[in-house]
């Protein structure tokens, strides 16, 4: 008999295979042999087993059961097939017939995967990524994908890729590149852009009507390679960004249906939106850009220094809008010759002959005298300016003049590449001529007033420091009078009484003179904390590394410490040389640790030493302890002279530090948390290196 038609039919009896034709035992890959009398369950995959099963009984039991239902059913290598059953009872015997539904079932899945892909591209807020996921997604599927972009009355490729390596195939043989071919519009990408949808049902003849617009070999390759892809069939989508048409999505696969479309517009709609909302992300994010690099060259310009300001400002305009080179002119008197301030990215060998402008009929001057941002062309320029300029030809350039108290001072010029000149970049370029021209014009000021309360500062200071070294100095010889004489006397007699208990061998009595001494000795330590603290800090500075004078510092803080101490030191690679008097530094970095080391006491713990460099050039020292911390009512007390909360401490210790750090032109601070403990940090400041200046 002829099987080509008939269906998998067997018959189980008690729960057994009792009969199976040939078409089912090859269906799951069994000889009929190797079926009769096997378990059912054998044959059905594990997660199917009890309804299976329970159904089975309840037919045995003549309940009403559904007669066809949907089942994984396990072949004899492994894999599996998803079919659905026909039942029928006879007698004590039920037979069954199968229809495959494999296909259906992988297409079900990619359906609901393509559901969840397009959900997951709502995760995505930049562009790349939002295409990047899509387009993995569709290849995990089996899906090949394309995008193209509408360009003058054609489409060009954009992007395409395939899960099995055809696109290569089909590149290497016909000896092109995929990715910026154009072809003319078929009729179902036009349909497509218009209705946003199409769907293609011979894939192979329209890649060669599309490929073969390149080459008629081409055109041949692309059908072939398709046929042999199983790439028989395609959707074309539109995608949308900001409710406009933009592009159009190529999906390709064997098993697509033309009812698909629904599943595939869903999709296209969360691509759009996905598009729309990362495109928000994106003008909102380079709006705070925007905002943060004002902000950062407002309060460069509180600073008062112009070239500050202007390496502040050019960095933003440059990272934000990307011009090809920046200046910015100051015109000399009322005059309408301008001298070149401030450039970034014009080649040196040009400065001299810019550095100068002169004459009537410049661009500048037209500018300067309307007092309005103008947006010019290389070919708008004079002769004389063209040849000039020559160098560092460009194609657009917007001039914003420097206006301060009602008069143009200068002239802020960007120069781009292109024609484009957005209007939102004319807003920042404008809100940035602003604040440069606001400091130009405060800087006489600022800096007449800075001198004078710098030297109204360094006036009084002198007169405090005087005064109080005075009483300080008065203070220490009455000590040294008062106390180091008569501290001496006391440790000769400590001396002698310790010889004759000696002699005694009375241990009571030698107790008590090792109390007296121990006590003596602070008490001369005082002293000569006392007398350090009184004595002016002089430095001497000069450039030196203070990797090994701060490492070596903590070492000697932790030599004789109570309990035990675990250093753990982060040092950045290649720090710059700084302005120090190596002593005086290892003295406040010594004072730092003996601190850290007192509040970790008897039990001991960690101390984390860090030296980096910071944004503004700085070197940062951190020594953090993971003691007890500080109380919140003491912090604000700790640099004070003789503040202390241990009983046998003079409070002097912190003190000496910010002394020293403060004669280093440098900063203290500490961060700490009850029961967390304490962060110590000191700033140093690091010269700008020397360099050659492009002030005109």
């Amino acid at each position: 008999m002829d099987e080509r038609g008939v269906l998998p039919l067997g018959v189980i009896r008690d729960g057994r295979i009792a009969f199976a034709n040939a078409k089912l035992a090859s269906y799951l890959g069994y000889t009929r042999e190797e079926m009769i009398g096997q378990p059912l369950e054998k044959f059905v995959a594990a997660r199917d087993h009890e309804r299976v099963l329970q159904r089975h009984q309840r037919r045995l039991l003549g309940e009403t059961v559904p007669e066809s239902y949907e089942l994984e059913l396990l072949r004899k290598d492994g894999t599996s097939r998803h079919a659905e059953i026909y039942i029928a009872i006879s007698g004590e015997d039920v037979s069954f017939e199968l229809a495959d539904r494999t296909h259906l079932a992988r297409r079900r899945a990619n359906l609901r995967e393509l559901a969840r892909l397009g959900a997951t591209l709502q995760n995505k807020h930049a562009e790349a990524d939002i295409f990047a996921t899509l387009g993995n997604g569709l290849l995990a599927l089996g899906i090949a994908w394309g995008r193209v972009v509408p360009d003058n009355g054609d489409v060009v490729i954009v992007d395409v890729a395939t899960p099995d390596g055809s696109l290569e195939k089909l590149e290497r043989e016909a000896n092109i590149s995929l990715r910026g071919m154009r072809a003319p519009w078929g009729a179902p990408a036009r349909h497509a852009w218009e209705e946003g949808s199409d769907y293609i049902d011979d894939l192979p003849l329209a890649s060669f009507e599309f490929f073969g617009a390149h080459t008629a070999e081409t055109g041949v390759a692309a059908r072939e390679i398709s046929r042999e892809g199983g790439l028989g069939r395609a959707i074309i989508l539109r995608i949308d960004v900001a409710q406009k048409p933009w592009q159009l999505l190529f999906v390709m696969a064997d098993w697509l249906l033309e009812e698909d479309l629904a599943s595939f517009g869903l999709l296209r709609i969360q691509v759009s939106a996905a598009l729309d909302a990362a495109r928000v992300i994106a003008d909102l994010s380079a709006r705070n850009d925007e905002l943060a690099a004002l902000n950062e060259i407002g309060a460069a310009a509180g600073g008062g220094e112009l070239r500050v300001l202007f390496e502040v400002m050019s960095k933003a305009v440059v990272r934000l809008l990307g011009p090809k080179w920046l200046t910015i002119y100051l015109f000399e008197g009322d005059s309408a010759d301008a001298r070149l301030a401030f450039q970034a990215h014009l080649p040196a060998d040009i400065l001299p002959a810019i550095e100068r402008i002169t004459g009537p009929n410049t661009m500048f001057e037209r500018v300067r005298m309307t007092g309005k941002t103008t947006v010019w062309r290389f070919e708008d320029m004079p002769i004389v300016g063209q040849q000039r300029l020559a160098p560092i030809r460009f194609d657009a350039a917007v001039s914003i003049p420097l206006v301060a108290a009602a008069r143009v001072i200068g002239m802020l010029t960007a120069a781009w590449d292109h024609r484009d000149v957005l209007p939102e970049h004319l807003e920042f370029l404008q809100a940035t001529a602003a604040h440069f021209a606001a400091a130009v014009r405060a800087k006489t000021l600022v800096d007449d007033l800075r001198k004078s309360y710098a030297d109204l500062a360094r006036t009084q200071e002198q007169l405090v420091q005087r005064e109080r070294l005075a009483a300080l100095g008065e203070l220490a010889a009455i000590v040294a009078h008062e106390i180091r004489n008569p501290l001496g006397a006391v440790f000769n007699a400590i001396g002698a009484i310790r010889r004759q208990a000696h002699n005694q061998n009375d241990e009571h009595l030698s107790t008590l003179i090792a109390i007296l001494e121990e006590e003596a000795t602070r008490m001369n330590d005082i002293v000569g904390d006392l007398l350090d603290f009184a004595r002016p800090v002089s430095a001497a500075l000069r450039p030196e590394r203070i990797e090994t004078i701060v490492s070596d510092a903590i070492d000697a803080a932790t030599h004789d410490a109570l309990g035990p101490i675990r250093v753990e030191r982060e040092v950045a690679s290649d720090l710059p040389a700084v302005p120090i008097d190596s002593r005086l530094l290892r003295q406040a970095i010594l004072n730092v640790g003996l601190n850290a080391v007192q509040a970790l006491g008897p039990r001991g713990g960690t101390i984390h030493l860090r030296i980096d460099q910071e944004k503004d050039g700085a070197l940062r020292i951190e020594i953090a302890d993971d003691g007890p911390g500080i109380a919140s009512e003491h912090q604000a007390r700790v640099f004070e002279p003789f503040f202390t909360t241990r009983p046998s401490g003079t409070g002097l210790g912190l003190t000496v530090v910010k002394r020293i750090v403060d004669v280093h032109h440098g900063e203290t601070s500490l961060r700490t948390e009850s029961g967390k403990g304490t962060t110590f940090t000191i700033r140093l400041p690091v010269p700008p290196p020397t360099s050659r200046p492009i002030v005109a």
